[in-house]
């Protein structure tokens, strides 16, 4: 299988969640774990991890001393010294990342965003739930309201092509799932076909899905049956190694991160993040970039913000950003 072709696999995972809506972390709104944002951000800006900054030094710099020069203290450091996460109290963290930035010992630095997943939606937005097994559409509002649309639509999509085994064949890849996990004994899958990665998010090596989310964008590129809109696997001899950066207060661009270089020194063709958030993140660009360099492709979901704008990762010029149109494309 091409590189091309194996990306395909995973483009069809963000094609059925790419236009859904961003979520709020659940039920943690206000929570300890995010800073209040200061009056000069803008209204709306992105969360971030209380007190934590990002940083990556110059060679031989020693972080215990710059944390020591800013107040902070070293969470941990990113194998290959790709970044250090600093800890410090909450409030102040785009101004410290500031300050930390203009550092003679730092290349850059920036607070720890806090992405989202993109949800489910069903109605109205994902009308294949309200019309399984086809294509047959009704008109909804006008002169001809309640007449079947007579005119193919979306005749070159992939769900015109949404029958049995039709992914079935091909070179069984390597592609990676950095999401919320999956649930490895759902019977959308087969036995080995999951390989378990790591759980960035709690820090373990157990990455099972808590939210459903992952399993179904993981069981939309490997799943076995075909059935409601979202659930058919678009690459059924294709393996899967499974990172948790997403939990119930959000999806860290740390974790991130670590994943897509994890992802890439494991040797996948490709990854799916089915998340995303409005900040730029320079841990994340570092991470695509090494990505590129290992032969990975990182596809990402634009999103659909109603903005006109990407969200990031997929807003990476490396990166593959992944969008859908509804049924009249």
């Amino acid at each position: 299988m091409s590189r091309f072709a194996a990306s395909l696999v995973v483009l069809v995972a963000l094609l059925t969640t790419a236009c859904q809506d961003l979520t709020q972390p659940s039920g943690v709104a206000d929570g300890p774990l995010f800073s209040t944002a200061p009056a000069s951000v803008p209204q709306g800006a992105e969360r971030v991890v209380a007190g934590q900054v990002l940083a990556r030094l110059v060679d031989g710099a020693d972080d215990q001393a710059v944390a020591a020069n800013y107040g902070l203290q070293v969470n941990r450091r990113v194998a290959g010294g790709a970044f250090t996460v600093f800890q410090g109290a909450a409030g102040n963290e785009r101004a410290l990342a500031a300050r930390m930035g203009a550092d003679a010992q730092v290349v850059w630095a920036e607070p720890n965003y806090v992405r989202q997943t993109i949800t489910i939606d069903p109605k109205p937005k994902l009308w294949a739930f309200y019309n399984p097994g086809g294509l047959t559409i009704t008109f909804t509002r006008g002169r001809d309201k309640g007449d079947v649309v007579e005119s193919k639509i979306s005749l070159e999509d992939a769900d015109e092509d949404n029958v049995e085994v039709y992914g079935a064949g091909g070179v069984a890849v390597m592609i990676a799932s950095i999401d919320t996990g999956v649930d490895f004994d759902h019977e959308e899958f087969l036995p080995g076909q999951l390989i378990r990665g790591r759980d960035f998010y709690s820090g373990d090596d157990d990455p099972s899905d808590e939210d459903d989310h992952g399993t179904h964008t993981t069981g939309t590129m490997v799943g076995q049956n075909v059935g409601v809109a979202g659930v058919s696997g678009a690459g059924a001899n294709v393996r899967v190694i499974v990172y948790r950066v997403c939990g119930p207060l959000g999806c860290f661009t740390s974790d991130i991160a670590q994943a897509i270089r994890a992802a890439a020194d494991y040797g996948v063709v490709a990854m799916n993040l089915s998340l995303g958030g409005s900040s730029e993140s320079q841990a994340e660009k570092d991470a695509i970039a090494h990505a590129d360099t290992m032969g990975a492709l990182v596809i990402a979901s634009a999103g659909n913000g109603g903005t006109g704008t990407v969200s990031c990762p997929a807003c990476d010029p490396l990166a593959i950003s992944v969008a859908a149109s509804n049924w009249q494309d």
